[in-house]
């Protein structure tokens, strides 16, 4: 049953009912009562097209499906007969009704609504009182299934595609009320079939999100993400900006479901731009909730200006269409952002705001939220004993109208609880939020309560109770980091597949004009000795065609094989290519490292080198004096040179020593690394590349110059790490900070005095090594990528993005953490923290 639940929850939507329920036999009467009518009505015009869908909504609403879908056809056959544009809205609009917010109603209605008119408006006015019609509750699904195979066997006879696809999405519906899993998913691949061979793209596309999603359920990743890749080609290729909306919308659902936000807020916006562009107020609830969804995104990644941006972008619009419903939700959502901005204020006009919803059935579930948000304030501001009697009153209220929030407000209880030194209501608590999570799937929850019970079972003595916590939320994390390291490949390879597929649509574009520039040139002379000709071709065409048909049924399934080859070719191209940029980034940051010690250590090396040579220089000189004054016979003075020869020899030797010495420590820190750790002495690692990274880009450029501050620590000692991994490390943050100071001074010549600052410093059991500029500091918007691979705010050429992300990973696999403080025009601080 569970496993049922969690495969389809995202199919179906719960059925809603706004009126009291009518009974089938009341449908009954008033089928019967239209078609009375319609057997009268012998001429062929609108008005027989409305009576139509009339009959057609009325007998699916008696389960008459057959009679139903047969008046639907009639209805659509008479209106392109008759030329009635409005006619084609009639059938979505009874398409809409009869899929009962099931999967294909939500694009029946909207392609109702964009194609509706003021005319239309007033003619369904005149319908029979078949709008907005209820469906009983508790259907029989089993007579559903019976009604809606009688329907398909006949629409199968007649070899009305259309119609089977649409009854074969139906019956997956049932299937799935029915708890028969297996039997939905083939009816609605069954459905897809049909469509494909319609090429009706919408279906098409989101049906194809079910069978993605039934792979994934089924342990087949691969399977799935080569559907992801045709979905991603397809969207590409979509030039009809509402389709695009309605595509991109799925999509971004799907991606965000599976934590990709960043692909998910991608097509969020590419559903928002289209609808943005020619606005209408039938499309603002669409729009609104993509805002909502862009905003989720930054919530869960934990952008809270971002998502109050777009919460506040929801908020504008509601007020634009004059929407006094939906509105008062608005108001609502933008109360938690603001709190987490410390906005405290104006998150508690908006929780005013809220209070006067007009729908008292709400009255409960905003009395709940408002009393959450007052704990949240408190709590954020350090009153954990003011915030307890908040969250309690939120928790009785949710209980009875909302239990999907209570994981949230356990765990809030729980931290209140362990901060006021109430621990055994702080496990209660803690416990509830832990399981409660696990039953609604809300990950960050079931992270979070863990560690926090690890951290009160410890307070409370209980140590292996406190070690069972933490062992799990180690693996939540672990899990949760590879599932964040495999999303970012997985971006980074759609990204790669949307580039190419861009390329390859303008390519085929410059050769579709190419092709129609050549045709027209050669229609002329087609037509011409077509004409000359025809007479004499007529009989030999019959005779052609006949064997042309069974040629072209041979061709179509050679090139079909022909065109899932090349598909196959270029996705496995795409991925090798992939893999060798991966590698030549990786072996470019290598060099680029390379260079900077290489720099440094010339610049090391050349002071002693310059002092062997003068000396070496003035030897030849006094020995040459020397001899000149043996041959005077003046003994006293060349003893006096060759005591100066010796003096310089003594130079001569100390300074071959210490460039010997430059290189031996150089080499040390330049092999190849072991992957051994070893004692280390911290201090002297971070100087010895704090010079080499100076030198070397003095080396490069003569101009360059800034202040160097140190601070060491010396209780730090040595630690245990692989010293040529982590002097990477400190070098490529050095190296960071000085091109960002020098980048200002070339902007702000005077007043400004470019300092780099490098510490260490011993806190509990870690040490931190700090680096530290006054450069322009990191812009907020880029803040969360600095650590990904392959992102660089350097010009081309100078970056390639891998320093960063090659520094993280290696401070991680030291049992590290690489973190970074800025502000914008003040500069930037990047600390690494390691144990000892």
């Amino acid at each position: 049953m569970k496993s049922f639940k969690i495969l389809f929850l995202h199919l179906f939507v719960v059925i809603q009912f706004c009126n009291a329920q009518e009974t089938p036999y009341k449908y009954i009467v008033k089928a019967d009562s239209v078609q009375k009518i319609l057997s009268k009505y012998s001429v062929q015009d609108l008005q027989k097209v409305l009576l139509l869908n009339d009959f057609a909504r009325f007998s699916n609403h008696c389960l008459q499906f057959k009679k139903g879908l047969i008046a639907t056809k009639q209805a659509r056959e008479l209106s392109k007969k008759l030329n009635y544009k409005n006619g084609e809205v009639q059938y979505y609009r009874t398409m809409d009704d009869l899929f009962r917010d099931n999967i294909l109603s939500f694009y029946y209605r909207k392609q109702a609504d964009w194609l509706s008119t003021e005319q239309e408006k007033k003619e369904s006015a005149q319908n029979r009182n078949s709008k907005n019609l209820v469906w009983p509750i508790n259907l029989d699904q089993k007579k559903v299934l019976s009604q809606l195979t009688n329907a398909l066997l006949y629409f199968e006879q007649i070899k009305d595609k259309e119609m089977q696809a649409n009854i074969q999405i139906l019956m997956g519906w049932s299937y799935a009320m029915l708890q028969k899993p297996k039997e939905s998913m083939t009816t609605l691949l069954k459905s897809l079939s049909l469509f494909k061979e319609l090429n009706d793209t919408y279906p098409i596309f989101l049906l194809s999100t079910f069978e993605m999603s039934n792979f994934n359920y089924k342990g087949k990743p691969e399977e799935a993400h080569k559907i992801e890749v045709e979905l991603v080609k397809m969207i590409s290729t979509i030039k009809d900006k509402k389709l695009l909306a309605l595509l991109s919308l799925p999509m971004a659902d799907n991606y965000s479901t599976a934590g990709r936000f960043s692909l998910a807020i991608e097509y969020y916006i590419k559903s928002a731009t289209a609808l943005e562009e020619d606005i209408h107020i039938e499309d603002k609830d669409l729009l609104g909730d993509i805002y909502s969804g862009i905003a989720g995104c930054y919530e869960s990644m934990n952008n809270q200006s971002k998502a109050f941006e777009y919460f506040t972008k929801r908020e504008r619009l509601f007020k634009k269409m004059n929407d006094t419903v939906k509105i008062y939700d608005a108001y609502g959502t933008l109360v938690f952002p603001l709190i987490q901005l410390k906005r405290y204020k104006e998150a508690r006009k908006y929780m005013a705001l809220t209070s006067q919803e007009p729908n008292k059935k709400l009255a409960t579930y905003i009395v709940a939220r408002n009393n959450d948000a007052n704990g949240q304030i408190e709590m954020t501001q350090g009153n954990y004993a003011a915030a307890i009697p908040f969250f309690n009153t939120a928790l009785d209220l949710f209980m009875k109208d909302n239990k999907s929030v209570t994981p949230f407000i356990y765990c809030y209880l729980s931290e209140c609880y362990q901060k006021v030194n109430s621990l055994p209501k702080a496990l209660d608590n803690g416990i509830l939020a832990y399981n409660e999570s696990k039953n609604y799937a809300i990950k960050r929850i079931e992270l979070k309560s863990s560690l926090l019970l690890s951290r009160i079972y410890e307070q409370n003595g209980q140590k292996d109770d406190a070690f069972k916590y933490l062992k799990i939320y180690q693996q939540l994390k672990d899990a949760s980091d590879d599932l964040d390291a495999s999303n970012r490949l997985a971006n980074v390879e759609i990204q790669s597949i949307l580039e190419k597929s861009k390329l390859e649509i303008e390519k085929i574009d410059k050769q579709r004009l190419d092709k129609e520039a050549e045709n027209k040139n050669q229609r002329w002379w087609i037509f011409t000795i077509a004409a000359a000709l025809f007479s004499t071709m007529v009989l030999l065409f019959i005779l052609y065609r006949n064997n042309k048909n069974k040629q072209k049924a041979n061709n179509l399934l050679s090139q079909q094989k022909e065109e899932i080859n090349i598909q196959k070719n270029k996705v496995e191209l795409t991925l090798t290519e992939l893999k060798s940029t991966q590698s030549q980034l990786i072996q470019s940051e290598k060099m680029a490292s390379l260079g900077e010690l290489t720099a440094g250590i010339a610049h090391e090396i050349q002071n002693p080198l310059n002092f062997v040579n003068n000396f070496s220089e003035v030897n030849t000189e006094l020995l040459e004096e020397m001899n000149e004054e043996l041959d005077k016979g003046n003994y006293v003075e060349v003893k006096q040179i060759a005591k100066d020869v010796l003096e310089n020899e003594q130079k001569i030797n100390y300074h071959g020593k210490r460039a010997d010495g430059i290189v031996k420590g150089m080499l040390q820190h330049s092999r190849s690394s072991s992957g051994i750790k070893e004692p280390t002495d911290i201090n002297k690692l971070a100087d010895e590349y704090l010079r080499l990274a100076y030198h070397g880009l003095r080396a490069k450029d003569k101009s360059f110059n800034a202040t160097m501050k140190t601070d060491y620590d010396e209780t730090v000692g040595k630690i245990n790490i692989i010293p040529q991994d982590m002097g990477r490390v400190i070098l490529n943050l050095i190296t960071n900070a000085f091109y960002v100071v020098d980048e200002k001074k070339k902007l702000i010549a005077e007043g400004y005095e470019p300092t780099v600052f490098v510490s260490t410093k011993k806190v509990g059991d870690t040490v931190q090594v700090i680096v530290k500029d006054n450069g322009n500091g990191i812009p907020q918007k880029v803040l969360d990528k600095i650590f990904q691979p392959f992102f660089t705010t350097k010009p081309t050429g100078k970056g390639t993005g891998l320093g960063l992300s090659l520094s993280y990973d290696i401070v991680k696999a030291h049992g590290g953490e690489l973190l970074v403080e800025t502000k914008e025009g003040e500069g930037s601080e990047f600390i690494i923290h390691l144990p000892i």
